[in-house]
């Protein structure tokens, strides 16, 4: 049985709120994104990333391989495999990467800690 994303999302908040995990009105912010064109949004593709894509994306941030990997929280082994070509960053490591590359290192830091 497949279901859409509004219907996993409006079954969460539900769950959530009756747990007292969302409150009221966080629960109705849920709900409003769960209008009925929502299946329609455009999901945004990401690019692939090259061997070199990820070397360059590092090092213009200026860190080293294991503080690259922590702030992805990913391992030091994942980031040299993407670095050697051995793998290719997928899924959310390439959405992380991809807001690397277009807004910096620091829009992936918490600020309050």
């Amino acid at each position: 049985m497949s279901r859409s994303l509004k219907e996993v999302m409006q079954n969460t908040a539900e769950w959530m709120h009756e747990t007292d995990m969302l409150d009221k009105a966080e629960y109705e912010e849920v709900t409003k994104l769960c209008r009925p064109d929502m299946d329609k949004l455009p999901i945004p593709k990401v690019e692939k990333f090259s061997a070199q894509d990820v070397k360059d994306i590092r090092e213009r941030n200026g860190v080293s391989q294991p503080v690259f990997a922590q702030v992805l929280n990913t391992s030091v082994s994942l980031v040299q495999q993407w670095e050697r070509g051995a793998r290719t960053p997928k899924g959310a490591h390439a959405m992380l990467l991809h807001l690397v590359k277009q807004r910096g290192l620091s829009c992936l830091l918490d600020r309050t800690a």
